[in-house]
């Protein structure tokens, strides 16, 4: 059996009916490697085309099951074209699921809600909330029903909303009748919780990643391994004892297949840190959830980055990873994996690297500063 692995990273775009812009999907060109560590003999992982495009991902004439990053009608149709044989949620469940205003409603249920936030259906609504202080975090962030990794949402801070805000806002409104408006919180440190449902109902939790995102939300990578499980402590518990039940409703709901649950730790005004359980409900895979799937091939106590990288030079960026493994202490592996040919026709892609941690939570520290020289050492000259 091949399985076509289709990294349609447009996917929120294509349950509300927008597209995503021509310059975001070349962008995302680099990432269509993250399915990397799942696939097997005979498998083949593919950019799902832009969504202007008509043809079939290549490769779609031999698979024999689809495997879609979000399933929307356009890949429900893919697979019923090559006659796949895997199990395929409901569409209408699987949009519901990721759109925020259920995510919301999760929240309420359970109240864990930050105080403040509210799902604000006209424009006077919206303006009534962001026109006040916060009573927690600094402004607001107001958010589409559908979005990802930054996008369809919009930050304000004091009294005047960012440029265009009111035509987005109006477009929002028009295309889903509402918004979320949200307290913006200062992250400290933000994770995705990863399950798998199955067709049955049951529920398998997979693990923990931690996030790393721009301060407007956009995917800079994700750690995994003894760093994320250093970080956690004691929290994981409370967090998956907090979930269970909004992840019970989703496989109640009918939906079966990878579910990611990003949570946050925020700081207060008052310098205090307090966990944000449920941010976001992803029912689709995840970077975090791939990313894990190398969580494996890791020795004991070591950890591990899967990082977004830009490079100056494609032609010299697997020798430089070589060359960075061994000149920087800590780091065991350094190596490009997506896109997946050798040299790269993108000017980014994912990087994987692996830390020997040894259990010492004063490594975490130069985890960070281990990323940062990999990245400045790939987007400058060549040596």
């Amino acid at each position: 059996m091949s399985r076509l692995f289709v990294a349609n990273f447009g996917f929120e775009d294509e349950l509300s009916g927008r597209r995503m812009s021509r310059s975001a999907w070349e962008a995302t060109r680099g990432l269509c490697g993250c399915w990397t560590p799942m696939l097997g003999p005979g498998d083949l992982a593919v950019l799902a085309p832009y969504q202007g495009d008509t043809e079939a991902p290549a490769g779609a004439d031999r698979a024999t099951e689809v495997v879609a990053w979000g399933w929307s009608q356009r890949m429900v149709r893919l697979a019923q074209e090559i006659g796949s044989g895997g199990g395929i949620p409901d569409p209408s469940v699987v949009e519901a699921l990721n759109r925020r205003r259920w995510s919301f409603e999760q929240e309420v249920e359970a109240g864990m809600v930050p105080s403040g936030a509210v799902l604000a259906e006209s424009q006077d609504a919206c303006q009534g909330v962001v026109s006040r202080s916060p009573r927690i975090g600094s402004g607001w962030i107001v958010k589409a029903d559908l979005g990802a990794s930054g996008r369809q949402q919009r930050r304000i801070t004091g009294d005047t909303p960012p440029a265009g805000f009111d035509e987005w806002l109006a477009g929002c409104l028009d295309r889903d009748g509402l918004v979320v408006v949200e307290p913006y919180l200062e992250s400290v440190f933000e994770c995705g919780l990863q399950f798998e449902l199955g067709t049955g109902g049951g529920v398998r939790y997979c693990g923990a990643t931690e996030l790393l995102t721009t301060e407007s939300g956009s995917y800079l990578g994700t750690r995994f391994g003894e760093s994320v499980v250093l970080r956690l402590e004691s929290d994981l518990e409370h967090l998956l004892a907090r979930l269970e039940p909004v992840v019970d409703r989703a496989a109640k709901a009918g939906y079966f297949g990878p579910l990611g649950i990003d949570a946050m730790c925020f700081r207060s005004p008052t310098g205090e840190t307090a966990w944000r359980p449920l941010q976001e409900v992803n029912a689709r895979f995840t970077m975090g959830r791939c990313a894990l799937e190398w969580a494996s091939e890791l020795p004991g106590g070591a950890s591990g980055t899967v990082l977004v990288c830009r490079w100056a030079e494609a032609e010299s960026v697997d020798r430089r990873l070589s060359e960075l493994a061994t000149e920087i202490e800590g780091l065991r592996r350094a190596e490009r994996f997506s896109p997946p040919e050798s040299p790269p026709g993108s000017p980014s892609g994912l990087v994987l690297l692996v830390y020997d941690t040894n259990h010492d939570p004063g490594m975490i520290d130069s985890i960070e500063s281990i990323e940062g020289r990999v990245m400045a050492c790939l987007a400058g000259p060549a040596h």
